[in-house]
């Protein structure tokens, strides 16, 4: 998660009983995200297959994951009251406080489009002269959707 809960108490955007509702459930979501992916993921194993419902649930979880830092980015960009004008200042806010979500959410972007095309590619919706080249689109977005996490985790390490 790009921030967690107790390092959020910084924030100056709604009123105080709210905004720690909103961001506790904030890290519940997340969580609930990651244990989808984690059990769409699991539930893909045993057989090597792509059953549709496993893929569903994997969908599911990566769409949690990007409102959640969809949240994030606005709760960052709430703390300078859309100020864009305060981020020449800091060099190191808009790197790592509005770098970090955007690309977390854009990886998750990314990997829902992938996951989508194989559900499609899984229920026979394309001909089989299009079957090859979704499935290396999709396969591209797999990759280039982790190299974003992967980029926002190592901003994120910062």
């Amino acid at each position: 998660m790009v921030k967690l809960t107790s390092a959020r108490q910084a924030r100056l955007y709604g009123p105080l009983s709210t905004r720690d509702m909103v961001e506790n459930w904030n890290s519940f979501l997340y969580l609930v995200g990651t244990i989808l992916l984690a059990a769409g993921m699991l539930l893909l194993l045993p057989s090597f297959e792509m059953r549709s419902w496993s893929l569903w649930i994997v969908l599911v979880g990566f769409a949690v994951i990007v409102v959640v830092n969809l949240h994030d980015l606005h709760a960052h960009l709430a703390g300078i009251d859309y100020d864009f004008t305060l981020l020449s200042m800091d060099t190191q806010w808009w790197m790592f406080e509005l770098a970090v979500p955007t690309v977390h959410a854009m990886g998750s972007i990314l990997l829902c489009i992938a996951t989508f095309l194989l559900i499609r590619v899984n229920a026979g919706s394309y001909d089989q002269s299009e079957v090859n080249f979704k499935l290396t689109q999709a396969f591209r977005l797999v990759i280039s959707g982790s190299a974003l996490w992967l980029l926002g985790s190592i901003h994120n390490a910062f």
